[in-house]
């Protein structure tokens, strides 16, 4: 059951990162024209001044101008599309928050915890929120597991075996940082239809 949790929330992340990528394409053709716009206005003007100075230093500037051009756009594009990235693992952090607000928290919680106790194996003692101590040792019994709960910290969703020279951190804050490191170019896929460059 858990993969068809993680099937619904990655078929929700996706749709969320689709429309963000229409909204970001819609953005970014636009500025794109702007940034076309302002860019060739700028050479032009440019143009007719070293025209008057100088037709050999014209061509070095001309040159020289556009690339400067090409590059500053590029720089904007880069960054416009890492800033939308990132917003859709905002979104993905938001919904996290929603979900440990709501019902489906016991269950996801739960399947951290025995996650987080089998990877460590062995003794282990499982750590969560301050919050979740109480429903974390309920859950554990409920799997039947001879584990002692401790808090630590206050973040909904932390899960975390700790056992002799051996620490498991199945939390879901660890779990989607390790997902911005490791899909940052799969969202952008998703969102752009390419890589991020």
């Amino acid at each position: 059951m858990p993969e068809a949790e993680d099937q619904v929330l990655l078929a929700e992340i996706q749709a969320q990162a689709e429309a963000v990528r229409e909204r970001v394409l819609a953005e970014g053709r636009g500025r794109a024209a702007a940034f076309r716009s302002q860019a060739e206005q700028e050479i032009r003007r440019l143009e007719a001044e070293a025209t008057r100075q100088l037709e050999r230093r014209l061509a070095m500037d001309k040159e020289r101008i556009r690339g400067d051009a090409r590059l500053a756009a590029g720089v904007r594009v880069l960054a416009a599309k890492r800033e939308w990235v990132d917003r859709a693992f905002q979104a993905a952090r938001r919904r996290l928050a929603e979900r440990c607000a709501s019902p489906q928290y016991g269950p996801q919680l739960k399947r951290l915890l025995r996650e987080a106790s089998a990877a460590a194996g062995g003794e282990v003692e499982l750590r969560v929120a301050k919050a979740d101590v109480e429903l974390a040792r309920s859950l554990v019994r409920e799997l039947g597991l001879p584990q002692e709960v401790r808090a630590e910290g206050g973040e909904p969703g932390t899960a975390i075996a700790v056992s002799p020279g051996r620490r498991a951190d199945n939390s879901l804050e660890t779990r989607l940082r390790e997902a911005c490191r490791s899909l940052e170019q799969e969202v952008a896929r998703l969102l752009f239809g390419g890589p991020l460059e």
